[in-house]
C-alpha cells in the first residue's frame, strides 16, 4: 500500500525489505513523476538506493539547471516507479510464462550539497555508481567531481511493492525449492522474490510480549474495555513451528454481510479498511501459538455489527493437521498497553482478563472462535459458534461469512 489504503491484490504485495532490495538491484532506472501544473512531469533516470532508519533513500544525479529542477523546487513531492518485466513464453518455468515486479513510492526530493554534506554527497555518488556495477575509476573524474546529486526520502508506509506472474497451466504448480530460490541459474528466470510467498509474506508488526494467561474462565459475554483494546489469542503449539495456525478478523455489517475484501485484518493485511482493527503479526515471527489483534471500537464503521475472529490452520492440505492438533484455545482481553495484552508491555500493570474458547477442532480447517458484538452502542466479547468452515483460505472464508465477492 501507499498511505492508508491497502493494495487491491494484497496477496501479491511484498513487505520483506530484502526482497525489495533484490528487485531494486535488477531494475535499471526509475521514473520520477512530479506536479507540473496541469500535467504530471515524469523523468526516467538511473539511480542508487539504500534502506536505512526505516526509510528508502534514492539517489540520482543530473545537471544543475533545467525544467525538472524548476518543477522540483516548486513542489518537492514526487512519486517513484521502479518496474521490470521478464517474459519467457517459449520456456515456461513452473508454469509461469512471465513475471512482473514493481515498486512505487511517494517521497520528497532535494539537492545534496557537496560543500556542506560531503559524506552524504559521496555516499550518493558511490551508491549510484555501484548500482550500475561501475567503479569510480570507470567514471570520468572531472564530471564525477562536479556532478549534481539529489536524494529522495520515502517513508516505508509510502512504499508499495508487488509481484505478479502469468501461469499458462491450470494445474497447481509447486513453488521452487529453497535451493532453487537461492541459487537461481543462468538458464532460468530469477524467482528469488517468491521467498515472500514461500515464507508467508508477513509485514513487520509490533508483536510485543504477550503472556499466556495462567488461569482462564469460560467466556460468556464481556464488555470491551474503554479505548483501544488488545485481544490476544493463545493455543498450544510447539516452538519449532511445525503447527501453524492463524487468526483472521473480519468486520461484518449489521445485516450479516462483509462489505469488501478490505474489511479484514490478518497476517497479509495487517489493518482493515477502517483502520480500527489491526493484526499484530504472524505467530511464526513472534511467540508460537499466540497472535494478537487490537480493536479501536470507536473507530469501527457505524454499519459494523460484529467482528468475527477465525482460527485457521495454515495449509492443512500439506501438514495433514486440523484444529484438533491444537488445544486449550483461549483469548485475553485488556486495554492496549496493559502488561500481557500483546502490545508493547508498557503502561498499566493490570492483568488482562482471560477466557477459554473450548472448541472441538476435529476435521476442521477453520472456525469462528470468538466475536465482538455491538449491543446498544457498546461492544461485547463473546464466544464464536465454532462451526467448521469449508476452507482455511482468507478469501474462501470471507465469501462463506457473507462477503459478496472477493475480486473487485
Amino acid at each position: 500500500m501507499i498511505g492508508d489504503y491497502p493494495m487491491r491484490k494484497f496477496e501479491q504485495q511484498i513487505h520483506d525489505v530484502e526482497i525489495m532490495k533484490a528487485i531494486l538491484d535488477r531494475v535499471e532506472f526509475v521514473t520520477i513523476a512530479a506536479n507540473d501544473g496541469g500535467y504530471p512531469y515524469a523523468v526516467p533516470t538511473n539511480f542508487g538506493y539504500e534502506f536505512r532508519e526505516g526509510k528508502l533513500f534514492v539517489y540520482i544525479h543530473g545537471a544543475g539547471e533545467g525544467h525538472k529542477l524548476d518543477v522540483w523546487a516548486a513542489d518537492n513531492r514526487v512519486t517513484l516507479t521502479f518496474a521490470m518485466f521478464q517474459n519467457h513464453p517459449q520456456h515456461p518455468y513452473r508454469g509461469a510464462i512471465h513475471d512482473y515486479r514493481c515498486i512505487m513510492a511517494n517521497g520528497t526530493i532535494r539537492p545534496v550539497s557537496r560543500q556542506t554534506e560531503t559524506g552524504l554527497w559521496g555516499r550518493a555518488v558511490q551508491l549510484t555508481l555501484s548500482h550500475h556495477m561501475r567503479r569510480p575509476t570507470q567514471f570520468d573524474v572531472p564530471h564525477y567531481m562536479f556532478m549534481r546529486m539529489f536524494v529522495i526520502e520515502c517513508d516505508m508506509k509510502n512504499v508499495s511493492c508487488k509481484t505478479e506472474q502469468a501461469v499458462y497451466s491450470p494445474e497447481d504448480v509447486p513453488f521452487p525449492s529453497e535451493e532453487e530460490i537461492l541459487s537461481g541459474g543462468a538458464d532460468k528466470p530469477d524467482y528469488s522474490w517468491r521467498k515472500a510467498v514461500v515464507r508467508k509474506n508477513c509485514a513487520a508488526a509490533p508483536l510485543g510480549r504477550a503472556v499466556k494467561p495462567a488461569a482462564v474462565k469460560e467466556l460468556e459475554s464481556e464488555a470491551l474495555p474503554a479505548g483501544k483494546s488488545c485481544l490476544s489469542f493463545f493455543w498450544d503449539a510447539p516452538e519449532d513451528g511445525s503447527v501453524d495456525a492463524d487468526i483472521y478478523a473480519y468486520v461484518r455489517d449489521a445485516d450479516g454481510t462483509i462489505a469488501r475484501r478490505y474489511c479484514l485484518a490478518f497476517y497479509n493485511q495487517l489493518r482493515d479498511l477502517s483502520g480500527a482493527v489491526e493484526h499484530r503479526g504472524d505467530d511464526m515471527q513472534g511467540m508460537a501459538g499466540s497472535e494478537s489483534v487490537t480493536v479501536d471500537a470507536a473507530g469501527l464503521p457505524e454499519s459494523a455489527g460484529e467482528v468475527l475472529f477465525v482460527l485457521a490452520m495454515h495449509e492443512p492440505e500439506k501438514s495433514g493437521l486440523d484444529l484438533a492438533s491444537i488445544g486449550d484455545v483461549a483469548v485475553s482481553c485488556a486495554p492496549e498497553g496493559c502488561r500481557g495484552s500483546g502490545a508493547d508491555g508498557a503502561g498499566s500493570e493490570g492483568a488482562p482478563r482471560a477466557y477459554s474458547l473450548r472448541m472441538d477442532g476435529r476435521g476442521k480447517q477453520a472456525a469462528v472462535c470468538a466475536r465482538l458484538v455491538r449491543k446498544d452502542g457498546a461492544w461485547f466479547l463473546e464466544k464464536g459458534d465454532c462451526r467448521g468452515l469449508s476452507s482455511w483460505r482468507a478469501d474462501d472464508i470471507g465469501l462463506e461469512l457473507g462477503m459478496k465477492q472477493w475480486r473487485e
